[in-house]
């Protein structure tokens, strides 16, 4: 049953992406793998982990293959979801500081998403759904990593008093200078080069790839 609930949390927190964009359940997501994590042996967190793993990426990178096909999508989310096995090294059954262990390596989870493979995929980053939350001032101050840190640890809190710890410290981070929205518009111009051939063939040709972007 805790795979089913790994798969279920994971989907969970899919849907604080758009198009639903319920910036909540990505707390509720974390939370029940966080809480899952921490009454299992390393073996099975690993595989927690990877199900939870595919239970977001699945539904959130599911757009590509309309693009390329299924099987990329396919190979992408089962190969990205390996990166959310990260925690289950850190955070189990006898572990202290398990919750600090947990919003540190989910911070690297993050991180990870945006580099491997092919330089990453950051658009499945759990960090970029809290535009519409209570957290979203702190993008313009501490950017997604603090967003993550914080999301992840409120996530893995286990009393009112450490929550209540938690928000005294990002009520505190709300006086961190920001930038400010002003008035003022700019225009800016974007120009798309394309590609030949869409599919995977898309880079068969590189240098009329380079010469479209330049």
């Amino acid at each position: 049953m805790n795979y089913l609930y790994a798969g279920v949390a994971g989907v969970i927190a899919s849907t604080a992406f758009a198009p639903f964009s319920l910036w909540p359940s990505a707390f509720i997501g974390l939370t029940v793998w966080y809480f899952l994590l921490i009454r299992m042996r390393l073996r099975s967190r690993v595989y927690v982990s990877y199900i939870f793993g595919l239970g977001v990426l699945l539904p959130v990178q599911l757009w590509t293959g309309i693009y390329v096909g299924n099987l990329p999508w396919l190979l992408l989310s089962f190969t990205q979801a390996l990166i959310f096995t990260l925690p289950a090294l850190f955070v189990g059954k006898k572990i202290k500081y398990n919750q600090i262990a947990f919003a540190c390596s989910f911070v690297c989870v993050e991180l990870l998403l945006r580099t491997v493979p092919f330089t990453g995929f950051g658009w499945s980053r759990l960090s970029f759904t809290q535009v519409d939350g209570p957290l979203q001032f702190l993008y313009s101050s501490g950017g997604v990593v603090l967003v993550a840190f914080l999301i992840a640890l409120i996530s893995a809190a286990r009393s009112v008093l450490n929550l209540a710890l938690i928000f005294l410290v990002i009520a505190g981070l709300s006086f961190l200078p920001r930038i400010e929205a002003t008035d003022k518009k700019s225009s800016i111009a974007l120009v798309q080069g394309g590609v030949v051939k869409l599919g995977l063939e898309f880079n068969s040709k590189p240098k009329e790839v380079f010469l479209r972007h330049l």
